[in-house]
């Protein structure tokens, strides 16, 4: 004797098989709610139906009561809210409606009398529009139960990668495909435009004909790694791709891309990251064609671009072949526009200076009166300054990739201006994302900040530690990340607030107590850390015009300079340094060589000038440039004297 919990089962076990036979695709069973349960919840076509089974049975075959009388206007209007809540809970915005299948059971035959009313509720139909289907069938063959089990999905794994820093952290993209209503499920830490993929990863499938069904969850591992930016479309599109059975087994690669909804790729940022993680991983990269040539700048990475996910997947089933991106690199003359040295007025002493800070990387403060020509000259400065290395150019490319900037000045050094009313956060990097700022993208460079007197006193303070140490660590809530910042530091200023002291044409009418607490505005810290003070004097009418003789062109200094550097990266190469600035205190003390008369000479000076330790160290790597410029194997006298008269230049 079955009871009636089995008839149930029974009951519902057969109306499933009854719905496949009709072709219809089950999503779930058994879905409660507060305000009430769904036996079954299928897709007709492209209509959400849930189903109510009604089961009774017919021991004396006698006909228990009807279809329409087995559900009350409560049971209905229970099943109505149990619609809507799941409706609402999977975001489903299609038409959907409430059908009711009663079953009644005949015992001695084991066979199910069927009747079937669709729209008894939902946004399909209404409770007038009652359509019976398979009225009064009786079902000949014996009853067969099958247990359903869940669609168990394939999982797939697709290489992407996500930036922390400029650095770049691999990514297992797994996707999954389940049996269930459409839905498209991202976790892993992903941010909002990571979570947005969905819709570009869907258009662009369903413009290759290839339509989404089912429940689709998306993992990004490793999950507790924030995830940011676009660079995943295509990975997760590829994985949905995979999981379908359209792609075959891929090997172990990185794929990275930005999906428009026609399915083209376009360009990302962090494809360098990118290039350098793959050709630590030896993997393959595949990147948008947009990205190709930033890529083609890192050597020894196996990488290939593509213009759309359509021609991706003919690659990746062996029907094309990719197009592999090639090394190029820039040729080693590659001259900065801007001010000839040529084209400026004398100015000699400023010129040596700057001669000497290009050559060793050397920090400068120029300071003179309002047109003396300190802007023009620190403009100058980019023309005489030596090529990036491979490895300084690759260093300069991560960073602007990251931020996702194109790089077209071939292996000429950055150099940044920054206005004095840049905030601190654009220029040491920082706000929600963590973006590295202007003293980021100077690196191996030059970052020019004119009128530095007018500039916020916690700006330029907050200069320090990464003019020092060649790095600045930004920290939010959000997390902290490390940042290059190897640059020379170029510095313009007035002497005193109306900018003419010590002017020979215009008398200064500040007070004392004025220019000493405009002096103050230059931190004795940030002083201590500028290798090279400089007065710029304002010229004279008959010195600017004069049109005779001929001055040095900035390619005849950028000859000096570059042998220069050439010298420096020779020597300190072994120490895994490239030039004399950036010699930590140990190198200094131990590797320079000082004649013995030097040694005394800068003894018995610094005693008299009162120059800190950071201060002789700064001496010591300034002369040493001097010596690498003049081609002495040893700094001497001369070397130091020079040296020490850059640091009093300004004084007083």
């Amino acid at each position: 004797m079955i009871n009636g919990a089995e008839t149930g089962k029974l009951g519902e076990d057969f109306a499933v098989q009854y719905i496949e036979g009709l072709g219809w695709e089950i999503f779930e069973r058994n879905v409660s709610f507060s305000s009430g349960e769904i036996d079954i919840v299928a897709m007709n076509g492209e209509q959400l139906v849930f189903v109510e089974v009604r089961t009774r049975t017919d021991p004396d075959g006698i006909p228990v009561q009807t279809a329409s009388d087995s559900i009350g206007p409560k049971k209905l209007r229970s099943l109505e809210l149990a619609g809507r809540c799941y409706v609402k809970k999977h975001c489903y915005e299609g038409n959907w409606r409430v059908d009711l299948i009663a079953l009644t059971l005949k015992s001695e035959s084991n066979t199910f009398k069927v009747e079937h009313i669709r729209n008894i509720a939902g946004t399909g139909g209404n409770e007038a529009d009652f359509e019976f289907a398979a009225d009064n069938e009786v079902i000949p063959e014996p009853l067969s139960i099958e247990k359903i089990e869940p669609v168990s999905g394939c999982v797939i794994n697709i290489g992407g990668v996500t930036l922390h820093g400029i650095e770049a952290i691999g990514v297992e993209v797994e996707v999954e495909i389940t049996g269930g209503l459409f839905s498209i499920s991202i976790v892993g830490l992903p941010d909002i435009s990571v979570k947005e993929s969905r819709e570009r990863v869907r258009a662009a499938l369903r413009t290759m004909g290839y339509f989404l069904k089912g429940r689709i969850a998306v993992n990004l591992a490793p999950a507790d790694i924030p995830k940011e930016g676009a660079l995943l479309d295509l990975p997760i599109a590829l994985g949905m791709l995979g999981a379908q059975g359209v792609l075959p087994s891929l090997p172990p690669a990185l794929y990275m891309g930005e999906l428009a909804l026609d399915g083209r790729l376009r360009r990302v940022r962090g494809a360098v990251p990118a290039a350098i993680l793959a050709r630590k991983l030896n993997i393959p990269l595949y990147v948008p064609h947009e990205n190709s040539y930033e890529v083609g700048l890192v050597r020894g990475v196996r990488a290939y671009s593509v213009t759309s996910l359509q021609e991706l997947v003919l690659v990746l089933k062996g029907m094309s072949k990719p197009s592999q991106i090639s090394e190029s690199f820039p040729d080693e003359e590659s001259f900065a526009e801007g001010p000839d040295f040529a084209d400026i007025k004398g100015q000699m002493a400023a010129r040596r200076a700057l001669e000497i800070a290009a050559a060793g990387h050397h920090n400068i403060l120029l300071v003179g009166s309002p047109g003396s020509g300190k802007t023009l000259l620190a403009k100058a400065l980019n023309g005489i300054l030596p090529p990036l290395s491979d490895e300084e150019l690759t260093e300069v490319l991560l960073i602007r990739s990251t931020l996702g900037m194109n790089w077209n000045d071939g292996r000429r050094r950055p150099f940044r201006t920054v206005h004095f009313t840049a905030s601190s956060v654009s220029v040491c990097g920082g706000g929600v994302a963590l973006r590295p700022g202007e003293l980021s993208l100077a690196h191996r460079g030059v970052l020019f900040l004119d009128e530095f007197t007018e500039f916020r006193r916690d700006l330029t303070e907050s200069l320090r530690q990464p003019i020092e140490d060649g790095k600045i660590f930004v920290s939010r809530a959000s997390g902290t990340v490390e940042y290059p910042s190897r640059v020379m530091l170029a510095l313009a200023a007035n002497p005193c607030a109306c900018g003419h002291l010590g002017d020979p044409v215009y008398e200064c009418i500040c007070s004392a107590r004025e220019v000493d607490r405009y002096k103050r505005k230059l931190s004795g810290p940030i002083l201590d850390r500028i290798d090279l003070q400089i007065s710029v004097p304002r010229l004279l009418p008959e010195e600017l015009l004069s049109f005779g003789g001929t001055a040095e062109t900035s390619a005849d200094i950028r000859k000096r300079v570059c042998r220069a550097r050439k010298i420096q990266q020779n020597r300190w190469d072994k120490f895994g340094y490239n030039c004399n600035a950036e010699l930590p205190e140990k190198i200094v003390r131990r590797n320079l060589e000082l004649s013995n008369e030097s040694r005394e000479f800068l003894t018995r000076m610094a005693g008299k000038l009162r120059v800190s330790g950071r201060g002789i160290s700064r001496v010591l790597k300034v002369a040493r440039t001097i010596a690498d410029l003049a081609d002495e194997e040893k700094i001497l006298s001369s070397h130091i004297a020079e040296s020490l008269m850059y640091r009093q230049e300004t004084a007083g």
